[in-house]
């Protein structure tokens, strides 16, 4: 499966996170698909921590945004991965 990684933001809650992961699905059945691939024992995240999230691919025509980083290499921007309409 592949992943992305997101570090937790202060306040932010690993259901906010699924929600936006995945918007259409049902943000426990993400929470729980999140929990199990960083095998968390809990619910709880602290600021900071990394987690891998599952991706799913775009629909045609969308793209997960980049940026360039300092080191050269591209990015993610935006936190959260999503698609966005467009190519470029």
């Amino acid at each position: 499966m592949p992943v992305t990684y997101h570090m937790v933001l202060p306040g932010e809650t690993l259901f906010e996170i699924a929600a936006a992961v995945d918007p259409a699905a049902d943000v426990r059945d993400t929470a729980v698909r999140i929990a199990r691939l960083n095998a968390l024992d809990s619910w709880g995240l602290q600021a900071g921590q990394r987690l891998a999230l599952p991706v799913e691919p775009c629909p045609a025509g969308g793209r997960v945004p980049t940026h360039r980083a300092s080191d050269g290499t591209d990015r993610q921007s935006g936190g959260v991965p999503h698609c966005v309409a467009g190519a470029g």
